[in-house]
């Protein structure tokens, strides 16, 4: 299905929309934790995993 207006196709509206939601909800994880998060270029706001000093044990 094609977006009317600028025909290109629906799906980039979609992204649009996701977009706008991982903005809102940035900005109510903020309102609710008082931390502030900032999305990056891909709309996740998430912190980056923080790489592990020495090796893992793995129990058995």
């Amino acid at each position: 299905m094609k977006n009317q207006q600028t025909n290109q196709p629906s799906y980039h509206t979609d992204d649009e929309r996701v977009h706008g939601f991982f903005q809102d909800l940035a900005a109510a994880l903020n309102r609710i934790t008082g931390k502030n998060i900032q999305p990056d270029q891909n709309g996740q706001g998430l912190p980056k995993p923080v790489p592990r000093q020495g090796k893992q044990q793995i129990e058995k």
